[in-house]
């Protein structure tokens, strides 16, 4: 009886690990899935021309460099990387490893400094403006959404404005700032 639980224990444990290596690999890899055998049919960057690369990573890191890159085919026949500018379609081929790229970087975004300003007591609110932050990203698409725009009223305390950067792949930054109103007697 202990040895088919054992027998069984380690199968389950097997079973496990290899489930965590799967899912551990297909979260961290920026390449995704890459596949073995393979080619992506069309799309091809640069009118076909392919770069010199030593190994398949080399070509993944490549196309990751390259804007507009979304999937690659490396040659082992030539060592020919060839950048794609869709995900297309796999079709089996002896000599090439293609891959696709996951989008795993988040967007830069700077938010401006804290702000200072005053309102009357007996008027609390006052319309504040600041220049609206900036975003960029690997995929040169990012969009950039605010708790408050500029302009917003603002009562006498202290305001947190939050911005949200999400690219494409569902990436996402933030960055904040303060609006702090100081209260002051009237004129």
């Amino acid at each position: 009886m202990f040895v088919s639980w054992c027998i069984a224990m380690s199968t389950t444990l097997i079973t496990l690990l290899s489930l965590l290596q799967i899912f551990s690999v297909g979260l961290t890899s920026p390449c995704g899935t890459i596949r073995e055998g393979f080619d992506i049919a069309g799309y091809d960057m640069f009118g076909g021309q392919g770069n010199n690369t030593n190994n398949a990573e080399e070509c993944c890191q490549t196309c990751k460099g390259t804007p507009g890159c979304k999937g690659w085919t490396w040659s082992s026949d030539g060592g020919g990387c060839y950048l794609k500018s869709d995900e297309g379609e796999f079709g089996a081929t002896e000599i090439f490893t293609s891959g696709l790229i996951r989008d795993i970087d988040k967007p830069d975004i700077h938010c401006p400094a804290d702000i200072l300003t005053t309102a009357f007591i007996d008027n609390p609110t006052v319309s504040v403006t600041w220049p609206l932050p900036y975003a960029t990203d690997n995929s040169e698409s990012v969009q950039v959404q605010g708790s408050h725009d500029p302009g917003s009223d603002f009562f006498i305390g202290s305001t947190v404005v939050t911005y949200e950067a999400t690219d494409p792949s569902g990436n996402m930054a933030v960055c904040s700032f303060t609006v702090v109103v100081e209260g002051t007697a009237t004129g």
